[in-house]
């Protein structure tokens, strides 16, 4: 009879395969991993991106409905909005961003600056539209070539009314002082 032979380890090969196939894993996964980071920390900053020009756009259409007059300048593009009595609001590139700075006379009182998206310009118009001044505000981002989650073209237009906010005002003054009561007239 033969005698029977209890195993009681794992032979080197088999140790050595079962850490070929971990590090294999490990490798993957850290590679998953690092372009999971990698997506997340693009997708963040194009949130933060258009979170920024949401801003912007709110505070261009604010700003143009509280303006009386507006000048608009193309080189280097720049739109000045203001009126009698109110500070000058003017919109400007400069190095990528957009910059609102607020003016009292010559005095600067604010200036707050938007980032554009890689690649951005700008762009400002005025229309003349049924007795209404209507300014435009174009921003434009080209394709970045190697940029996978970038859009491909970027072009949003905001608009708004110039003298909104009067006109609004000046539709709620009655046309009237009569005091006679509302109602039919015999």
């Amino acid at each position: 009879m033969t005698p029977i032979v209890v195993r009681r380890g794992y032979t080197l090969i088999e140790m050595l395969a079962f850490i070929t196939a971990s590090v294999t894993l490990m490798g993957v996964s850290m590679a998953l991993i690092h372009s999971a980071f990698n997506a997340e920390r693009s997708l963040r900053g194009q949130l933060a991106r258009r979170q920024a020009f949401d801003r912007l756009a709110e505070s261009f259409r604010r700003d143009a409905h509280t303006a009386e007059q507006v000048s608009i300048v193309t080189d280097p593009p720049q739109c000045v909005l203001g009126g009698e009595g109110q500070p000058s609001i003017v919109y400007r590139l400069k190095q990528g961003q957009v910059v609102r700075d607020v003016r009292q006379g010559e005095k600067l009182i604010a200036s707050v600056a938007f980032p554009l998206p890689r690649h951005g310009t700008v762009e400002f118009h005025q229309q003349e539209e049924t007795g209404h001044s209507l300014v435009s505000f174009t921003l434009m981002s080209e394709p970045v070539e190697g940029v996978m989650l970038e859009p491909k073209t970027c072009r949003i237009c905001v608009k708004a009314l110039l003298g909104r906010d009067a006109m609004a005002a000046s539709l709620l003054v009655p046309q009237s002082t009569s005091s006679e009561p509302l109602g039919e007239k015999p």
